[in-house]
């Protein structure tokens, strides 16, 4: 089979948006060597693996205009396509063609990691949004990361085609796989004077929310007489009011908070010597909390239903009913050291196979059933 993918978008966007299928890519062409690939972009791609099944065609520069976008789309890759002689042609940037006569398939990806997620993205970019339109009636549509189906709401009810595909836990654009971080007593003596700690990274940088992490804090020190820490990593979103609040609170002392561009530890190490990681974003993070799993810290989130399809009961959720307060929850888990480390170990197992590889195998395994699975796709054939 003959495969084309879009990576004109990947090339010219290496933003979160992107990130996740660029990635992704070698690992795909390489799980799919009995087909062959052509790769559609305006400049080399780096790190491809080697083989007669992988062809980049080079050629035209960014689309930068609307109308640039339009004309690529809907008439000169519906001629590329012909003259190649494509099977079947991948969005790999989730946009697609109006007007093609081989079936596509619409790859959707990290979109919750763009501020404000699928919804926020399509009123920021005008043109993609007006694209997305015929998504569901143009192609198939694969989702290689979880998404907000919030978002899609207002274009359909049931997506064509809906593949939950394991998230791969790569955390921004690093493209590795993390494991659990053990050992490193050096960090923990260096940032809390070998005191354990809590670790919060998202869900605090607003003053109200990082005003209730504090009082849940206080709540619990006052009532466990504990010599834990609590380790912020981020940036307040208001400096000067987060600051006041900060220099006012009893335990001032025992709360560190670490700039990322300062901070000379890796996220992988703070979170392998946490004693729990706090996960407390209003909206969905679904690849920090992976992140989190996999180096083995015990979590507690906000409660999302896709964050219990991933955790499970490994993950202790914050709600409004009696005992689901974060006070409440970082009592439970201070006191259950049968339980954490319970939690550790099965966390680690149940990311264990959350690889690029195998994420790659199961998007090849979607995309052969799509066109080679009983009827085919016939979504875009004329």
């Amino acid at each position: 089979m003959r495969i084309a993918i879009d990576c004109r978008w990947l090339a010219d966007d290496k933003t979160a948006f992107s990130s996740r299928i660029f990635y992704l890519l070698p690992y795909l062409l390489q799980a799919g060597a009995k087909h062959h690939w052509l790769l559609l972009s305006n400049k080399p791609i780096e790190g491809l693996p080697e083989g007669d099944h992988v062809e980049c065609m080079v050629f035209g520069n960014a689309l930068q205009q609307a109308a640039a976008k339009s004309w690529w789309y809907d008439h000169t890759l519906p001629d590329r396509l012909r003259k190649y002689g494509v099977d079947l042609f991948l969005g790999a940037g989730g946009i697609i063609s109006k007007d093609v006569s081989v079936p596509q398939i619409s790859l959707l990806h990290n979109m919750l990691e763009y501020g404000g997620g699928l919804a926020q993205y399509l009123k920021d970019h005008r043109w993609f949004r007006k694209r997305m339109e015929i998504l569901f009636e143009k192609s198939a549509v694969i989702l290689v990361d979880y998404i907000e189906r919030q978002g899609l709401s207002r274009y359909v009810d049931d997506p064509v085609v809906l593949s939950k595909l394991a998230a791969t836990g790569w955390y921004g654009n690093t493209g590795v796989q993390m494991q659990f971080a053990e050992g490193n007593e050096y960090l923990k003596q260096q940032l809390t004077g070998g005191k354990e700690y809590f670790f919060c990274e998202t869900g605090w940088q607003k003053t109200e929310q990082g005003l209730d992490l504090l009082l849940a804090f206080a709540a619990f020190k006052k009532r466990m007489q504990s010599g834990i820490r609590l380790v912020l990593l981020g940036e307040p979103e208001e400096a000067e009011a987060w600051q006041k609040k900060l220099a006012s609170f009893r335990y001032r002392e025992e709360v560190a908070v670490l700039s990322p561009d300062a901070c000379t530890f890796s996220r992988r190490d703070l979170l392998g010597q946490a004693f729990a990681c706090l996960h407390l974003s209003e909206q969905e993070l679904v690849a920090p909390l992976i992140f989190a799993m996999q180096t083995g810290a015990p979590v507690i989130a906000a409660h999302f239903p896709v964050y219990k399809k991933i955790g499970g009961e490994q993950i202790l959720f914050v709600g409004k009913e009696p005992g689901e307060t974060l006070s409440d929850r970082l009592m439970q888990i201070y006191r259950d050291d049968t339980g954490r480390e319970k939690r550790r170990r099965q966390a680690r197992e149940d990311t264990s196979m959350l690889t690029p590889e195998n994420t790659a195998l199961q998007l090849l395994k979607q995309i052969e059933d799509r066109f080679l699975g009983e009827g085919g796709l016939s979504l875009s054939k004329e």
